[in-house]
């Protein structure tokens, strides 16, 4: 019974080129996000632990914001 549970719904076979387009696509998401979550890690480590300077906290913020977006778009183009 535990086989048939999705049975009312068809079944997608992929073919080799599609699975490794898929492989690649998940690949390019798992870096994208392990990215961003480095990116806000040291912005807020930076601040936290007064690396940066405070006249140069809000354009260091910016600055990785800037590169967050820049890989965003980078990787959704691609």
């Amino acid at each position: 019974m535990g086989s048939n549970l999705n049975s009312n719904e068809p079944q997608i076979k992929l073919s080799t080129s599609e699975k490794l387009k898929l492989e690649r696509e998940m690949k390019h998401q798992i870096i994208t996000f392990a990215l961003m979550i480095f990116f806000t890690a040291l912005a807020f480590l930076a601040i936290a632990s007064d690396i940066i300077p405070a006249s140069f906290a809000v354009p260091f913020i910016l600055i990785l914001a800037a590169v967050q977006v820049i890989l965003q778009l980078y990787y959704l183009c691609t």
